[in-house]
């Protein structure tokens, strides 16, 4: 199906409604005049766009907002990218309300209806850390649960540290069965007799499969590693702790959990957790909560008056009341992501890496128990490292393990990460050790639309395709701007005349400009000593393959485009190229992934700290456009990369195995909280978010992409 056949046939399900109806285009482009021509049956009463107010196009009128308020219309329908309604729609929104116009896409959905902030109502949202401190003096002893409440696992399950064992394991040539079923079941038998160390679990292991004493101890000695590495604590809860001790408050420990206290207590330590008067371990008791180690508490303290705070319904709540405490309950990350809107990831949990993300997602999120205290269970980020960390890491990591795996399957020896989209993503590569036989020569490529359009025509046809892309400036403007011309060379503009034949009349201007920019640019290209035979990659962002159409012409050599995703067009030229995307190539008008919805405003992320490039001088250097954005604001974007490249390293522990359909979805169900209604973001990157478009001389707010 061609873009005009998606834009017929979606039109005709969708909006047959209309037909009697006085309806009004937002948009210009050749699938508003699709629209018009294919159904004139409709009552189409003019067009609008913000540009071109005023004139006359398709035989159209292009209305105002003003002239929109003074007529009657009955609905709107905007034939845009679906990443560009929300834009559009901020727009309209107040005349629309204020005259009761609906407002559609070319899919039929109400663009009010997209809207959607989830309200969640729980007890739980209006707990917090004052709860505790307001009433600690009326205890003699307050005891804390370990894990899950000072400490958690940045894993998504407990046994989640099996599977990451078994990987070692097999990796270091110490055991090559099924550890994770070994392991789980070894636990699972024990825990029917007692409360068992973890030596007991690792006997039980060495009963069932004979191996030796060797190999027993190395298991165990890898498992505890692997727990040192995965555990984090909760620092709010840390602090809490800290609190009382400074407030000679007698506190305890109780934990259940097979790692004795000999092997609990320098964790703790580490992540500053000290100052209690006894860690009170059920594997060290051979007694767990619900079975004894709360006497042996009480024989030990023999107060009157306990609270015990922990996160465990039945061992923490309900069997700590039995013995005669007051209880304070928390909730762990998971429990609170059950809570909340982040619900609809556990989904996604029927994978190792998936589950590997989201609990580094979420111990990051919601590694303070109270973190919903008055959000009605949205997460909140206040700072731009959370906020790639935790938002965009995720997104990030996934496209690279994938790209990665696509250079391995491709056998691609050359790597170009295209500027400036591919800077964060070659600054990662370049400290990560490639497991790729270390033959993949990466090179950050300087390019850009601008500099590579120029340089790559060869005849007229390519004159009028680059003066065909959308341009928010004058004919004369564009000369300028994209064809370099000097403005004492523009000659005037006839009455009448078209744009396209207008600037055809520049054509052997035009062509002493694209000689000079491909032969600078083939200086800039030659400096990188690229291989004559080499299988060469082209990252970029979201495109429709404009850079890669480009560079083939100037190289004369194809290219593999590896991509998040492709806007599907039906420009002759891109169809041919060999493209992988992570997320499905759709149409522009198509229902979309959160990424492509909100890539608008990742361009602001998806950068490098310098300028664009305007193109290459005679030695081959590249020329850049004068720098539009703040020292501040660079400063925000290297925050967040540095979030970025934390999140990716700190997954270490998935850095192995085929990314899943699963996988892809996760991290744009992860992404989906950048918008607005499903998280309270007050990091400063969503401030100043202006995106200037030097090539389409066009400048927004790319956060506008976030209201949908």
């Amino acid at each position: 199906m061609t873009e005009k056949e998606y834009i017929i046939d979606s039109f005709k399900k969708n909006l047959k409604k209309l037909k009697d109806k006085k309806v009004v285009i937002y948009g210009i482009g050749k699938s508003t005049k699709v629209v018009l021509d294919e159904f004139t049956d409709f009552n189409f009463i003019g067009l609008m766009d913000p540009v071109k107010e005023g004139d006359v196009i398709f035989g159209k009128q292009v209305l105002s907002v003003s002239d929109i308020g003074n007529m009657d219309v009955d609905a709107i329908v905007i034939i845009a990218r679906a990443s560009n309604l929300s834009i559009i729609y901020q727009r309209i929104e107040n005349i629309c309300n204020s005259k009761n116009i609906e407002v559609y896409d070319i899919n039929g959905s109400l663009i009010e209806n997209i809207i959607n902030e989830n309200q969640l109502e729980s007890e739980y949202f209006n707990k917090s850390i004052d709860d505790i401190k307001n009433v600690y003096q009326n205890y003699e002893c307050i005891s804390f649960d370990v894990f899950d409440t000072l400490i958690m696992r940045k894993t998504l399950y407990p046994m989640d540290v099996f599977q990451i064992v078994d990987k070692k394991a097999k990796e270091n040539n110490i055991y090559f069965g099924d550890f994770y079923s070994l392991r789980t079941e070894a636990e699972r038998e024990l825990n029917l007799e007692k409360s068992p160390k973890i030596i007991d679990i690792y006997n039980r292991c060495q009963e069932k499969e004979h191996f030796s004493d060797e190999i027993k101890e190395k298991l165990m000695k890898l498992e505890i590693e692997t727990e040192c590495e995965v555990l984090i604590p909760r620092t709010e809860m840390v602090e809490l702790l800290k609190w009382l001790v400074s407030k000679d408050v007698d506190v305890y420990l109780i934990s259940d959990m097979y790692l004795s206290k000999e092997i609990l207590e320098p964790i703790l330590n580490k992540f500053g957790i000290q100052g209690y008067k006894k860690l009170m371990v059920s594997c060290d008791y051979g007694k767990s909560k619900c079975n004894g180690l709360y006497n042996y508490y009480l024989d030990l303290t023999k107060k009157e008056k306990y609270l015990h705070i922990g996160d465990n319904y039945e061992a923490d709540g309900n069997m700590a009341k039995l013995n005669g405490l007051d209880i304070y309950s928390i909730k762990s990350s998971i429990d609170m992501m059950e809570l909340s809107n982040l619900r609809t990831l556990k989904k996604y949990d029927n994978d190792f890496r998936s589950r590997c993300i989201i609990g580094n997602f979420i111990s990051n999120v919601l590694n303070n128990p109270f973190a919903f205290y008055k959000t009605e269970g949205k997460i909140a980020i206040d700072n731009n490292y959370d906020f790639g960390y935790s938002l965009i890491g995720p997104f990030i990591f996934t496209f690279i393990e994938w790209m990665l795996g696509e250079v391995k399957k491709e056998k691609i020896d050359t790597l170009l990460l295209s500027a400036r989209d591919g800077f964060i993503i070659n600054e990662i590569l370049k400290s990560k050790k490639l497991d790729l036989d270390n033959k993949l020569n990466l090179i950050y490529f300087k390019t850009s639309r601008m500099s590579s359009a120029i340089a790559a025509i060869k005849n007229e046809e390519d004159i009028k395709y680059i003066s065909s892309l959308a341009f928010s400036g004058s004919a004369e403007d564009m000369l300028q701007t994209r064809f370099f011309l000097d403005s004492n060379d523009i000659k005037a503009k006839e009455y009448g005349e078209s744009d396209e034949k207008y600037i055809l009349r520049h054509r052997d201007l035009i062509f002493d400009k694209v000689k000079e920019a491909r032969e600078n640019y083939l200086k800039y290209i030659e400096s990188l000593k690229l291989k004559a035979d080499a299988n060469i990659g082209f990252f970029d962002f979201v495109s429709s393959g404009t850079c890669q159409m480009n560079l083939e012409k100037i190289m004369n050599k194809n290219l593999k485009g590896l991509y998040f995703l492709k806007v599907l067009e039906d420009y002759e030229g891109k169809l041919n190229l060999n493209v992988s995307t992570l997320l499905e190539s759709k149409f522009v008008y198509e229902k979309q992934s959160c990424m492509f919805d909100s890539y608008i405003f990742l361009e602001n992320i998806m950068t490098s700290y310098e300028p664009s490039i305007k193109n290459f001088d005679e030695d081959g250097l590249a020329k850049y456009l004068d720098e539009s954005r703040s020292d501040y604001q660079i400063e925000k974007i290297k925050e967040v990369h540095k979030g970025i490249f934390d999140f990716y390293f700190d997954m270490d522990i998935a850095l192995s195995g085929k990314v899943s359909n699963n996988e892809i979805l996760l991290v744009d169900e992860i992404l989906k909280n950048i918008k607005n209604g499903y998280s309270l973001i007050s990091a400063s990157i969503l401030k100043d978010t202006n995106l200037k478009d030097e090539f389409c001389s066009r400048e927004f707010d790319s956060a506008a992409c976030l209201a949908l």
